[in-house]
């Protein structure tokens, strides 16, 4: 995955973690996982397993978890119907 893609794969997790008022650590405990990761994560630094993907989906409630084109091309039109 080029690093653009997934530093804005990372900028529209912390987007939606922030507008759901959840902290990083309250997201890795839900995902399960470190808060650190959650972290690289959303600065892009970590590729992203489509099983992670969609267990932070989850966490985070969306309404498109098992349809991650409908992310494309991360729109903010698409950040506010998260």
């Amino acid at each position: 995955m080029e690093q653009t893609a997934l530093r804005r794969i990372g900028e529209i997790i912390r987007e939606i973690r922030k507008k759901k008022g959840l902290s990083q650590e309250e997201l890795a405990e839900a995902v399960g996982t470190k808060h650190s990761e959650i972290g690289r994560l959303e600065r892009g630094e970590r590729n992203i397993t489509v099983r992670n993907l969609e267990k932070i989906a989850h966490a985070l409630l969306l309404q498109h978890a098992y349809n991650p084109v409908n992310w494309y091309p991360w729109s903010d039109e698409a950040l506010a119907k998260a």
